[in-house]
C-alpha cells in the first residue's frame, strides 16, 4: 500500500509545474486556466494534443473524486482531438461529468481559448455561462472514463475528496522555461523500430506511485512525431492497461496508415519489463 502524502502532489511535480489555476462549478463540474506559456508549445507554436490530453485528465480526475466518493479513480480511457483553433495567451479547461456508473464514471471535457484575460475573470465568466459551456473558441474536446478502486491505493487517500481544489489552488507556481519533453526526460530511441522512453521518476507518478495518464498521452504524441514527422499530431485515443510502476516506460509507434496530408499511428506501451500498460492510436494531419 502506498503511504499517505495529506501534500499530493508535491512542488516539484509535472501536473504542479502546469501552474493552473482551479475553480469549483459544482458536483461533478470542476474547471481550470492554464498558461499556455513557451515551454508548453510545440515547435509551430501550438499546445501539444498530449499537453491538451494532459490537461484533460487532470481537470476531469479532480471533478471525478466527489462523484465517486468514497472510493478512488484512474484513468481507464483517454480521447482527445483538436480542433484547430488557436490558443493565445491561455486556455480555459471545463470538466463535467457525463456518467456515473457503479463501476466507470464518464467525464466530458472542451478546451477553450483563454485569451489574454485572467485566470479569475475566465473561471467567473464560465460560472454565469448562459449555456452549459464556455462560449470561447474550442481548441480541444476530449472524453475519458474513470474506473473506481480502493480508496487505499492513494496516497492522496486522507485528503477529503471535496476539499482537494481547495488544497491545491492557493499554490503559486511559476511555469518553469524548460520544454515539457525535457522536464520529463523523454528521449526518442535509435534503432529499426521508433520508440521514446520515460523514466518513472516520481516527478511523474499520480497518487498511486505510477506514471501518471498524461504522460501516457505525452510520450504517445511524441512517438507518433518521430514515426511521421511531417505532419503534426491532431488526436490521440489510449486505453490503459496496467499502472506503470517499473520504468523506463517505452513507447513504440508503427504507421497504419501515411499519407500527403493525414496519418494513422498505433502505439504500444511497455513498463521496464516489457509488461503492456496502454494501447491506442495516434492521428496526424496538418494544423492550422
Amino acid at each position: 500500500m502506498t503511504a499517505p502524502d495529506p501534500a499530493f502532489p508535491p512542488l516539484d511535480h509535472f501536473f504542479t509545474d502546469l501552474a493552473m489555476t482551479y475553480g469549483r462549478m459544482g458536483i461533478g463540474r470542476h474547471a481550470a486556466v492554464a498558461p499556455m506559456v513557451d515551454a508548453l508549445r510545440d515547435d509551430a507554436g501550438v499546445p501539444g494534443v498530449g499537453l491538451l490530453g494532459t490537461l484533460a485528465d487532470g481537470v476531469a480526475g479532480f471533478a471525478v473524486l466527489p462523484i465517486a466518493d468514497p472510493d478512488w479513480t484512474a484513468t481507464s480511457d483517454l480521447g482527445v482531438h483538436v480542433t484547430g483553433a488557436p490558443a493565445d495567451g491561455s486556455v480555459l479547461v471545463d470538466a463535467q461529468v457525463v456518467r456515473a456508473g457503479s463501476r466507470l464514471v464518464v467525464m466530458k471535457v472542451t478546451v477553450h481559448d483563454g485569451g489574454r484575460d485572467t485566470a479569475d475573470a475566465l473561471l467567473d465568466e464560465l460560472r454565469h455561462a448562459p449555456t452549459e459551456t464556455s462560449p470561447r473558441p474550442l481548441v480541444a474536446h476530449a472524453l475519458l472514463s474513470f474506473v473506481r478502486m480502493p480508496r487505499e491505493k492513494s496516497r492522496a487517500r486522507d485528503i477529503r475528496t471535496d476539499e482537494i481544489i481547495d488544497q491545491i489552488a492557493p499554490r503559486t507556481v511559476t511555469p518553469p522555461d524548460a520544454p515539457l519533453t525535457e522536464r520529463i526526460g523523454l528521449r526518442v530511441l535509435a534503432g529499426d523500430r521508433v520508440a521514446v522512453e520515460v523514466d518513472a521518476s516520481e516527478y511523474v507518478h499520480n497518487s498511486m506511485g505510477s506514471v501518471t495518464g498524461g504522460i501516457h498521452v505525452v510520450a504517445a504524441e511524441a512517438a507518433a512525431a518521430a514515426c511521421v514527422p511531417e505532419l503534426s499530431c491532431t488526436g490521440i485515443d489510449l486505453r490503459f492497461l496496467s499502472p506503470v510502476r517499473v520504468g523506463p516506460m517505452r513507447v513504440t509507434a508503427t504507421a497504419l496508415r501515411r499519407g500527403p496530408t493525414d496519418a494513422l499511428v498505433a502505439v504500444d506501451l511497455t513498463d521496464g519489463t516489457g509488461h503492456p500498460v496502454s494501447v491506442g492510436t495516434v492521428s496526424l494531419g496538418r494544423r492550422g
